[in-house]
């Protein structure tokens, strides 16, 4: 845990905002053990989806930390990158979306795909405030205050749409394809932002899938010669992106 971030419910006053948490929570734990505040210490803070400053303890009590956060500036856009994400296993999805939202993409749209199992959509991950918890995680070790807009569709067809309505437009679609014909990742020239990335699940794209993404024109990429795990494949190739983009 890199920068400490609060909710907006949590807070309380109007500039110098208080906040109580129980001791039991994550982040009192982090604070206790991990930074051994104590009062008058500060350390590093962020508003979720706002801005970034300090957080100062106050007082530590048996039962809670008072602490006060002291919003200072702006947090950076994330990176004009987005995720079309082919559903992997839960337990995947779950550490995938925690690194995406460390390294800052702007957008994740989660599609069934057909080599992928539907019942993947049924998982508690997209019950509650699973996925809204994972994020946190992810910006909270990357130092960011900014979520990714995470979002599933059931055809590709949709997650497709979805992401050429968003705004800015696309200027550069890419698939990642581990068989030969594709041109490596590494290697492509001429990206320009916004870039949307589409990742298969554990099973890969179908033959009709592939045609689907380059009728709407995407150009087909990979890493390299060897075959990844689905989570290492996405935050390696976002990495690459990034790179390309001289975002990173």
């Amino acid at each position: 845990m890199n920068i400490v971030l609060f909710e907006r419910h949590e807070l309380e006053g109007e500039r110098h905002y208080a906040v109580t948490l129980p001791l039991a929570d994550p982040r009192a734990k982090h604070l206790r053990t991990v930074l051994r505040c104590s009062c008058g210490d500060c350390f590093r803070a962020g508003l979720a989806d706002g801005p970034l400053g300090r957080g100062e303890v106050v007082a530590l009590t048996g039962e809670v930390i008072q602490l006060r956060f002291h919003a200072e500036c702006g947090s950076p856009p994330n990176a004009p990158v987005r995720l079309l994400l082919g559903h992997p296993r839960p337990i995947q999805l779950q550490r995938i979306l925690r690194e995406l939202a460390a390294i800052g993409v702007s957008q994740v749209v989660v599609s069934h795909t057909e080599l992928g199992e539907r019942s993947y959509f049924q998982s508690t991950i997209w019950s509650g405030d699973s996925i809204r918890r994972l994020l946190l995680e992810g910006c909270s070790q990357g130092g960011g205050t900014r979520l990714p807009l995470v979002v599933r569709e059931h055809t590709l067809e949709r997650a497709v749409l979805r992401l050429e309505r968003g705004e800015p437009r696309p200027a550069a679609r890419l698939v990642l394809h581990p068989a030969p014909g594709g041109s490596r990742l590494a290697a492509a020239e001429g990206l320009m932002p916004p870039v949307v990335l589409a990742v298969g699940s554990e099973r890969g794209w179908s033959t009709a899938e592939l045609a689907l993404l380059e009728s709407g024109g995407y150009l087909r990429v990979r890493l390299g010669e060897r075959v990844l795990r689905t989570e290492t494949a996405v935050v390696a190739a976002t990495a690459v992106l990034l790179g390309r983009l001289h975002l990173l």
